[in-house]
């Protein structure tokens, strides 16, 4: 099973508006969801610079080059900031993982804020930054959409490898009040301590949760596990529809007329901790031999997984990895792929829906006609059907799989090129050459073995006789078992002539000599009368 991503301490300052259902990471400035204080993670380490999007620099950000986790600070004052005349000489170095695409594409939306970080990527920008302009070219966008930034790479291998589970409460509530008591009915009732990577209340009444592990995903997951009250306040649990990439499998090989339905209601006979079952489609939309299973039981997914195999319905399916899709990074601002907004050198603003350049966003009155900044297409920009977007993401998936393979092979091969040297290890005692003691050494090993070969050999010779000796018997045994049934056979046949002998005897032999000796006097008495 591939291990979760690595966890990004992300204060609300700076988490992106993530739109999981669509793979993309969109920070909606539109979106009605206040501010609030930050995400509460541990872990960090060395320095960098956190700008929001007016280019003011509002806090030192620390990562751990290890863990990945980010930690805000907030300065005391804002320091306003030109974007035009940042200085882009830090170079941001990448450190692959194998398991960066690791997450699941269905989740709900993340909370959005509109500060974002501006990481200590190459910020030399690329060609898939936008210019300031707010014109761009369909064409040019096509021929660059395969260029992958280290902003997109970042963005990819540092998200929460689960969706958030967001509680809603009817009133102001204290964070960590509710935070222990939610730890503490989990403890009491499953007797399991959960695992929190991050959390943080909005606006003093959601709190969202990021599961740090599996285990405490799926009891977070599950609303049957969840108590009525958290002290004794009424709320509401909102958050994951859908379990993540961590909680599926692949079958290979399935039928495409077989129905899924049917597939997953014979699958539940043998499984019932399978939730759902999806076929998977190829590029074109058509339906593949490959069916994604949702699976709520760490175990069972384990099991599967190293059986590699399952039934249903008496037909033997190969059992895979799922692996997801890695999440694609879109600007929020001008809506192209690869950076974040903090960064982008766009000077308008543009349009989600209709695609149009505006200087404020929220002043726009846009007319509902759906097209795409990027391709033209009648669908929103930040829709993960659009072609650009696909390409990119099959791109970007590639690159992390072959990036974390080239490390592996590496790895491997320095562990392949060591070479045994026998004068590395000389003997401890004398010249091993001609030395007496290593000769008559040798000479006794080379005659016990010659010993053991000859043992063997009639080891061998006894296991045939007695394997002859078996055979012979058993010819024997099924000699008197045929002549055995043969006398039975006989014999039935013997009981079964002698009952018609007895039935004929009785039956028709035995009324005649009856009928006979009553007759015989009779005629005999009249032949005497005569």
């Amino acid at each position: 099973m591939i291990c979760p991503l690595p966890l990004v301490s992300q204060p609300s300052s700076i988490i992106q508006n993530t739109n999981v259902q669509n793979d993309i990471s969109i920070d909606d400035q539109d979106t009605p969801i206040p501010t609030s204080p930050p995400l509460n993670q541990q872990h960090y380490d060395s320095q960098h610079q956190i700008f929001n999007e007016q280019g003011q620099e509002i806090g030192s950000l620390n990562v751990n080059n290890n863990d990945e986790f980010i930690l805000v600070k907030r300065n005391k004052k804002k320091i306003k900031t030109n974007h035009q005349h940042y200085q882009h000489h830090q170079q941001y170095q990448h450190y692959p993982q194998h398991h960066v695409l690791h997450q699941h594409h269905h989740q709900p939306d993340a909370p959005t804020n509109k500060n974002i970080i501006t990481t200590n990527t190459s910020l030399q920008r690329n060609s898939l930054l936008p210019s300031t302009s707010p014109t761009y070219s369909h064409n040019h966008e096509m021929d660059m959409k395969n260029v992958i930034s280290e902003q997109a790479i970042r963005f990819a291998q540092t998200r929460f490898p689960f969706p958030p589970i967001i509680i809603k409460f009817a009133q102001d509530v204290n964070e960590n009040f509710i935070i222990k008591s939610i730890e503490k009915h989990f403890n009491d009732h499953f007797y399991m301590d959960l695992s929190i990577a991050g959390h943080r209340l909005k606006g003093k009444r959601d709190l969202i949760l990021f599961a740090g592990n599996r285990e405490s995903f799926v009891l977070l997951y599950d609303d049957k596990k969840w108590p009525q009250h958290l002290n004794s306040i009424v709320f509401e649990k909102a958050g994951a529809k859908h379990l993540p990439a961590q909680f599926s499998i692949i079958l290979r090989n399935v039928p495409i007329d077989i129905n899924i339905d049917e597939l997953l209601v014979n699958i539940k006979n043998d499984y019932p901790d399978v939730v759902n079952a999806f076929r998977i489609s190829n590029e074109d939309e058509k339906p593949t031999t490959l069916v994604r299973l949702d699976i709520k039981c760490i175990k069972i997914i384990d099991e599967l997984l190293k059986k590699k195999f399952m039934y249903a319905n008496n037909i033997r399916y190969t059992v895979t990895e799922y692996i997801s899709p890695a999440k694609v990074l879109v600007c929020t601002k001008c809506y192209q792929i690869g950076h974040f907004r903090g960064v982008c050198k766009s000077e308008l603003q543009i349009c989600r829906t209709c695609g149009t350049s505006v200087m404020n966003v929220k002043d726009h009155q846009c007319d509902k006609i759906k097209r795409c900044i990027r391709c033209n297409g009648p669908h929103e920009a930040s829709d993960n059907h659009c072609p650009l977007i696909k390409a990119y993401r099959i791109d970007l998936t590639r690159s992390l799989l072959s990036t974390s393979s080239n490390i592996t092979g590496m790895n491997q091969n320095v562990q392949q090129n060591y070479i045994y040297n026998k004068n590395d290890y000389p003997q401890l005692n004398g010249n091993k050459d001609g030395h007496p003691w290593y000769n008559d050494s040798l000479t006794a090993t080379n005659r016990r073995l010659d010993e053991l070969v000859q043992k063997m050999d009639k080891l061998n010779q006894n296991i045939n006789r007695i394997m002859d000796f078996n055979s012979n018997s058993y010819n024997q045994h099924i000699q008197i078992h045929q002549l055995i049934v043969k006398q039975d056979h006989d014999i039935q046949l013997h009981q079964i002539d002698l009952s018609f002998q007895h039935d004929f005897v009785s039956q028709f032999v035995s009324p005649i000599c009856q009928l006979m000796l009553d007759v015989i006097p009779t005629m005999i008495k009249k032949k005497s009368n005569k």
